[in-house]
């Protein structure tokens, strides 16, 4: 088959399709998403939580690190990157911390208040409340903005819990959504607690009577006299999740990730994968439960985590939108932009292997013949999770890491050859002659346009190996902005070149995936979004039409041209025009036999010229 083109002025083309000449298969899962805790992309974005700060606990230092000074210290240890002590540390706002997202009011009495630890905590893992000294008659207001606003929408319920220790406590107790941009409440009840004499656990389902943008909750004790209240874990949930679950994630954000047509999802991430220190990586056993039990942690992006969207979640995502699992898993290495520490200790690496194995026995094993399998049956999911891939590391290279994969994959293939085990180093000869055997490796980039149009013959010079590709993280973020149309085609053009090599790259994921629009860490990110809206730029659409047109196999196809002829035109016309909106255009100049001079849109109307 064969297609032509040829216009006066405009070089020939001819276009030859052979049908008959089949190449490279595209993987049917090809396509996929890479979830991590950046942008806030799950608190404040995919995760339904509407609280901000709900367990007082963002002040709360990341484990193995120290405070002064306003700022936080890692450990002084060598990293595995240099080998030398990298003395990583990050500013630290200790008293914005421990009140973000919170404000007290008091109206007619007085009150005190400070986050602090209560003799009697909640839980070991929430050990810090809200503690309310309210002095006289009046109203004392604990209220919470939420992510920047908290959105309702009229005719939605809303879930409330929240935990309160006010021994002797006498007055009223009312929670509200109210609306600040109009000053009204749009959502309101009255409690009547039997006894606040120890902690105990208050629930409420409030409806939103209108939309509302710019919320903030509201909890407000009609107070009669001095009393000490203390306040812990409080939560606000849509009843309206995606799919309608409990602990769930935001309707509209996961139904934006739904149509992308994902056939995998990489999770927890990316660097919060290996911590700014090795003590501060993600723990996937700590995300599992109540949430009210979930510990939390710093993640180095500059906020902390709820760990609410947790490894369940995350399985349960999957299944919901019928793709593959791949958890990545810390190959006992910390960040080598940041700490980069690590343990060679045989035992220790021992335990982060056997990390590894009870996080895929929770997502696939038996219950009757595994403890963790057995938790999962617990949590309401006897079936296997669709877990398919374990990523061993993120974005770890050089000979630790080397001997670090070595020694777990090569157990871990033998136990669970069912999975697929990926390398996190680029695949060239280089870097690979001391890595034993992988099932894929991981190469990233984040470049600007011209290296990703150059870029799409890339995999045809590369040599085929025993290991096939992953492109876990990609994306065209410089010279571009916060991104661009030009950005966008540069990665269609980059695509292209991967879906030609269909028989090494298997899969590709574009990073980041999501960032709330108030507090970005990253400058590109594929879907923006803030308490009430989402939105694809242009890098998203492409990913969608990817997926949603993604061939079968590859054909022969050759694109022949001819050097245009070359005309001189010695009178024309200038215009310049929008559709369907306004400009306006300025410094605009016009360049003849070599002499330019700058014009304004009055010199050209009406004026014909050589």
């Amino acid at each position: 088959m064969a297609l032509a083109s040829a216009m006066a002025g405009v070089d020939a083309q001819s276009l030859r399709v052979d049908l008959k000449q089949r190449g490279h298969e595209v993987n049917e899962d090809m396509y996929g998403i890479f979830f991590e805790e950046i942008n806030h992309a799950g608190d404040g974005g995919l995760y339904a939580e509407m609280v901000q700060n709900r367990g007082f606990e963002e002040h709360v230092l990341p484990r193995g690190m120290v405070y002064r000074d306003g700022k936080i210290y890692a450990p002084n240890l060598p990293s595995y990157a240099t080998h030398e002590k990298a003395d990583w540390s990050d500013k630290w706002d200790m008293e914005a911390k421990k009140m973000l997202g919170w404000r007290v009011e008091a109206e007619g009495c007085r009150v005190a208040h400070e986050v602090s630890e209560p003799e009697y905590p909640l839980h070991k893992n929430t050990p810090n409340a809200m503690k309310l000294e309210i002095d006289g008659a009046g109203k004392v207001t604990l209220a919470n903005s939420g992510y920047w606003g908290m959105a309702v929408k009229e005719g939605e319920k809303y879930d409330l819990r929240f935990y309160l220790n006010a021994p002797g406590y006498k007055g009223t107790l009312t929670v509200e959504i109210y609306d600040v941009e109009k000053g009204k409440t749009v959502g309101s009840e009255t409690l009547h607690p039997v006894s606040l004499e120890h902690w105990t656990e208050l629930t409420a389902t409030l409806q939103a009577a209108s939309d509302a943008r710019h919320c903030e909750l509201r909890i407000v004790f009609g107070a009669s006299g001095r009393s000490v209240v203390w306040v812990d874990y409080v939560s606000l949930f849509p009843q309206n999740t995606f799919k309608g679950r409990k602990n769930g994630l935001r309707k509209d954000v996961a139904e934006m990730l739904a149509g992308l047509q994902p056939q995998f999802m990489r999770w927890p991430g990316g660097c919060i994968v290996e911590g700014a220190t090795l003590d501060n990586r993600v723990r996937w056993k700590e995300t599992l439960g109540d949430p009210m039990t979930r510990r939390g942690e710093w993640s180095l992006w500059g906020y902390r985590s709820t760990y609410g969207f947790g490894y369940h979640e995350f399985l349960q995502f999957c299944e919901d939108l019928g793709m593959d699992g791949m958890f990545v898993a810390n190959a006992a290495l910390g960040c080598s932009f940041r700490n980069g520490d690590y343990t060679d200790d045989p035992a220790e690496l021992e335990r982060y292997l056997q990390d590894i194995r009870d996080a895929i026995d929770y997502a696939i094993g038996d219950p009757s013949e595994n403890e963790w399998a057995r938790r999962r049956a617990e949590a309401g999911h006897a079936e296997p999770f669709p877990l398919k891939y374990v990523e061993i590391g993120n974005e770890n290279f050089g000979p630790v890491y080397v001997r670090h994969f070595n020694y777990m994959y090569g157990k871990l293939k033998k136990e669970y050859p069912q999975i697929v085990f990926i390398n996190t180093m680029g695949g060239n000869d280089d870097e690979m002659k001391d890595v034993v055997k992988t099932d894929m490796v991981d190469p990233h980039w984040y470049v600007n346009p011209d290296f990703f149009f150059g870029a799409n013959d890339l995999f045809d010079k590369r040599q085929r190996k025993d290991f096939t590709v992953y492109v876990g993280e990609y994306a065209c973020n410089a010279e571009v902005g916060s991104g661009n149309m030009l950005a966008a085609l540069s990665e269609a053009a980059f695509m292209l070149g991967m879906e030609r090599n269909g028989d090494m790259v298997q899969m590709a994921s574009y990073a980041p995936l999501l960032v709330n629009v108030n507090q970005p860490n990253w400058a590109c990110n594929q879907i923006w979004l803030d308490s009430y809206r989402t939105m694809g730029r242009a890098s998203y659409y492409v990913q969608k039409m990817m997926a949603e047109n993604r061939p079968d196999y590859n054909v022969q196809v050759n694109l022949t041209q001819t050097e245009p002829e070359k005309k001189s035109f010695q009178e024309g016309t200038v215009g310049v025009g929008t559709w369907n909106t306004q400009a306006e255009f300025r410094n605009i100049r016009l360049t003849a036999g070599g002499s330019t001079r700058e014009v304004s849109i009055q010199d050209l109307q009406g004026r014909r010229g050589t």
